[in-house]
C-alpha cells in the first residue's frame, strides 16, 4: 500500500493506491460492530484502530479489547486481531490509521523502576532512550503483524503518548527527577548542569514577565520541557516512515497554542508547534474542537493555528466529539458534559452544531473526523442520514477551490510564552478568549504561528490587517518583516506589550519602535478593563467593557498626542488604552490594545478601514474562503450577507439557491441555524 497526501483545490487529501479520499473519517475508544458497520453504509471510509490496555483519564480502558503490548517483544495478537476483524467484518471496504499508543506500560515501568509513567510525567520520561527503543519496537512489531495478516488496511500511523493521548506533560510543573536532570544534561551535552529549583522555574522580574538574562536558565529549561517532546515525537515519526518505506501517513496531537492558557501551554509541553510543522515526516496533525466554544450561542473554534499547518503542506484533522442528544444518559457521557462537552437536547441542537463545527472544518480545506468515544454517540438511524448529509456536502465543497480569501492574518507567538508567568490568566485573556471575538467581526480571518510571518510561501499580497497577540520577544528577522509590511501599507493591531523584551532586557521604547505608537507604564494599579462607546468604531449599539481575566502588572497606556483616535479607554482612569494612529500618506495605520480580548464588533471596525471586506454586520459567526460561505445563527431571523463576488448562492442542505444582487443576499434563519453556501458564477 501506498498513502500520500496529494494537494487539490486547496485541500490536502489522501492518496491510498491512487485512489482519492477526502479527509474525512471516524474513530472510537470502543468501537461497536453495528456503529462501524453504519459508517460504511453511510460512505466512510477512513476509520481508526486503537490498540491500547492503558486506562483513560475517566479510569476506565480506552480499548475493550485488552492489552496487546504485555512484555519487551512479547504481545497478545489475539486481542489485536478481535479488533481487526470487527472492523474488517463490519466494514470490510474502509482504510485504517493505527494509533499506536506508546506510553510505558505497567511492566515496563515494574522492570525500570528509575523510569516515570509518560501518560502523566512526559517530560521526565521522553527523552529516555531505553523507552524510545521499547516503544518504537512495538510500533514495528504491530506494523508488520498488521501488514502480514492484514494487507492494504493500513494507511496512517498515528503516534500517541502522554496525557490523554495528546502528548501532554500532565503532572510535572517543574519538579525534581533524577531522571530529567540525565536527559536534561544529555540535551545540552553538560553533565554539570542542574535543572533549575522549583522557585527559579516560576519567578519572574517585571510583573508578569522574565528577564532574559537574569533568568536564562529557567527560560533554557522551560524550552528543554517543551523541545524534549516535539524531539521525541519527531524520533518516532522518523522510524515510522523509514520502517514502512515512506508507505505510511504519520500523524500526531500537538501545539495547542490558541486552546491552552498560561498555566497549561507550556508546562504541558505544547509550545513548539513550529518544530512538527517543519518536520518532512510528520504529514498530519488533528486535535478536539476547542472546548470553550462549543455551545449553540457561541461559534467554535480550533486548539491550534491551523493556517500554518496548511501553509507547511500538512493536513490538518478537526476532531468533533461532542456528546449528542441521543448519548445524555451515558454515563462517560454525563462526566464529559461536567467540565468539557457540551449537552444538546435535541436533534435539531446536534445537527446544527455537527454542520457548524464541519464548516469552520470546510472553510479552512481541512479534515475532520466524528468520534464515538465511549459508543452510542451517533446510534441513530436519522442522525447517520445527517452525517452522511455533511460527508456529501463536503465532497461537493472540496470540487471547488478552497483556497484562503482572508485578508486579515492572526499571529500567535511560541516563543514570547517562555518569558511569562504561568500562574496567571494572560493567554485566557489575549489569546484564547479573543479567539471568539475575532469569530465575531463578521468575516473570515487565518492564524499562524508568528515564525510564518518570515515563511517564504507566505501569502502576504492578500492580507490587508496584522494582528499579534502575544508579541512580546520578538527576533530581529521578525521586527525586519514587520517593517517591510508597514512600508507596502499594511496595517498592524498589537496587543498588551508587543516587543517589551529585548535581548538583554525590558524595553518601552523598543515597544515604541514596534508599534510605531508611544506608550507608557501605567501608574494606577487594579486597572484591567477598557470602555469602547458607541462610534465609529463600535456600531454594535452599545457602549462595549472588556479587558483582563485578573490584574497583572505591568500595564501600559499610550500618549493621547501620539494617537489618531483614542477608540478606548481605562474604565478607571480615563487613559487611552486602545488606540489607532495614522501612518503618513495614508500608508495603512498601527492600532494598540492594552489588554484583551478586543469586541468582535470593535475588530470588524479595525479591519474595515485596513480594506478588509465585511461579510456581515452582526456578531454571528461568518466561515467562509474562495468558494464558499457558512452562516450560523443563534437568535435566527432575517439576515443581510454580504458577497464579494457576482453570481448566485447555493445553499448545500436545501440547494435552494439565491442570487447575489449588488453584492447582497437576503436570509431568514431560525433559532440555531446552520446555513452553509457554495459560490456558483462568483
Amino acid at each position: 500500500m501506498k498513502a500520500e497526501l496529494v494537494e487539490i483545490n486547496g485541500v490536502h487529501k489522501i492518496c491510498i493506491n491512487g485512489e482519492i479520499y477526502n479527509p474525512v473519517s471516524f474513530r472510537s475508544f470502543w468501537p461497536q460492530p453495528n456503529t462501524v458497520n453504519n459508517f460504511e453504509k453511510h460512505g466512510f471510509r477512513l476509520m481508526s484502530i486503537f490498540p491500547s490496555g492503558i486506562l483513560c483519564s475517566l479510569k476506565v480502558p480506552y480499548s475493550q479489547f485488552g492489552e496487546v503490548w504485555e512484555g519487551e517483544g512479547k504481545y497478545n495478537w489475539e486481542n489485536l486481531r478481535k479488533q481487526i476483524d470487527m472492523f474488517v467484518e463490519n466494514a470490510p471496504n474502509a482504510y485504517f490509521s493505527l494509533m499506536v499508543h506508546l506510553d510505558t506500560r505497567d511492566w515496563f515501568l515494574k522492570e525500570n523502576p528509575e523510569c516515570s509513567d509518560t501518560f502523566r510525567y512526559l517530560a521526565q520520561t521522553c527523552g529516555y532512550q531505553k523507552w524510545r527503543e521499547s516503544a518504537a519496537r512495538f510500533m514495528c512489531d504491530l506494523i508488520d503483524y498488521i501488514d502480514e495478516h492484514y494487507p492494504e488496511k493500513v494507511y496512517a500511523v498515528f503516534l500517541f503518548a502522554g496525557g490523554t493521548c495528546e502528548w501532554y506533560t500532565s503532572d510535572d510543573k517543574g519538579y525534581y527527577h533524577p531522571l530529567k536532570e540525565q536527559v536534561y544534561q544529555n540535551w545540552l551535552s553538560d553533565k554539570k548542569t542542574k535543572l533549575p529549583n522549583f522557585e527559579e522555574l516560576h519567578n519572574t522580574d517585571y510583573g508578569i514577565f522574565r528577564h532574559p538574562e537574569k533568568r536564562k536558565e529557567a527560560i533554557r529549561y522551560w524550552r528543554f520541557h517543551n523541545e524534549i517532546v516535539t524531539d521525541t515525537i519527531s524520533w518516532f515519526a522518523k522510524i515510522a516512515k523509514e520502517h514502512t518505506n515512506n508507505t505510511k501517513l504519520v500523524g500526531v496531537f500537538y501545539g495547542y497554542l490558541t486552546g491552552l492558557g498560561s498555566s497549561s501551554l507550556v508546562p504541558t509541553s505544547h509550545n513548539e508547534l513550529s518544530k512538527l510543522l517543519n518536520d518532512e515526516n510528520i504529514d498530519i496533525l488533528f486535535s478536539p474542537a476547542s472546548y470553550k466554544y462549543r455551545k449553540l450561542n457561541s461559534t467554535s473554534a480550533f486548539h491550534l493555528p491551523v493556517d500554518s499547518i496548511r501553509l507547511h503542506k500538512k493536513l490538518y484533522f478537526h476532531e468533533i466529539d461532542n456528546t449528542t442528544h441521543i448519548s445524555n444518559k451515558n454515563v462517560y457521557a454525563r462526566a464529559l458534559q461536567y467540565y468539557a462537552h457540551e449537552r444538546f437536547a435535541t436533534m435539531d441542537q446536534t445537527v446544527m452544531y455537527s454542520r457548524r463545527e464541519s464548516a469552520l472544518a470546510m472553510s479552512k480545506a481541512n479534515g475532520y473526523w466524528w468520534f464515538d468515544m465511549f459508543s452510542g454517540w451517533y446510534d441513530d438511524a436519522e442522525l447517520m442520514k445527517e452525517l452522511e448529509k455533511i460527508k456529501n456536502v463536503t465532497d461537493t465543497l472540496f470540487d471547488y477551490s478552497m483556497a484562503s480569501n482572508s485578508e486579515v492574518a492572526v499571529f500567535v507567538d511560541e516563543e514570547s510564552n517562555y518569558y511569562t508567568d504561568y500562574n496567571t490568566k494572560l493567554l485566557e485573556s489575549i489569546v484564547i478568549s479573543q479567539i471568539e471575538e475575532l469569530n465575531r467581526m463578521g468575516l473570515p480571518w487565518d492564524c499562524y504561528v508568528n515564525t510564518d510571518i518570515t515563511y517564504e510561501d507566505m501569502p502576504h499580497d492578500q492580507y490587508k490587517l496584522y494582528i499579534f497577540l502575544n508579541l512580546f520577544k520578538p527576533d530581529e528577522k521578525m521586527l525586519n518583516k514587520i517593517s517591510e509590511l508597514k512600508a507596502h501599507g499594511k496595517s498592524m493591531l498589537f496587543v498588551y506589550a508587543p516587543g517589551i523584551i529585548t535581548n538583554t532586557g525590558f524595553s518601552i521604547e523598543a515597544m515604541n519602535e514596534l508599534t510605531g505608537i508611544k506608550l507608557e507604564e501605567l501608574e494606577e494599579m487594579g486597572e484591567t478593563h477598557l470602555i469602547v462607546k458607541q462610534g465609529e468604531y463600535n456600531r454594535s449599539g452599545k457602549d462595549l467593557c472588556f479587558g483582563m481575566h485578573q490584574i497583572l502588572t505591568p500595564m501600559f497606556s499610550a500618549e493621547e498626542e501620539d494617537c489618531s483616535v483614542v477608540v478606548g479607554r481605562y474604565k478607571k482612569s480615563g487613559k487611552a488604552g486602545l488606540v489607532v494612529k495614522e501612518r503618513k500618506n495614508k500608508n495603512g495605520f498601527d492600532a494598540w490594545s492594552a489588554v484583551g480580548s478586543i469586541p468582535g464588533a470593535v475588530l470588524k471596525e479595525l479591519a474595515r478601514k485596513a480594506g478588509a471586506f465585511v461579510y456581515s454586520e452582526t456578531d454571528e459567526p461568518i466561515y467562509a474562503n474562495r468558494s464558499m460561505i457558512g452562516y450560523f445563527s443563534h437568535t435566527g431571523g432575517k439576515r443581510v450577507l454580504k458577497v464579494p463576488c457576482e453570481g448566485k448562492l447555493m445553499e448545500l442542505y436545501t440547494k435552494k439557491e439565491y442570487l447575489i444582487e449588488n453584492g447582497r443576499v437576503n436570509l431568514e434563519f431560525k433559532p440555531d441555524e446552520m446555513k452553509l453556501f457554495v459560490i456558483i458564477g462568483g
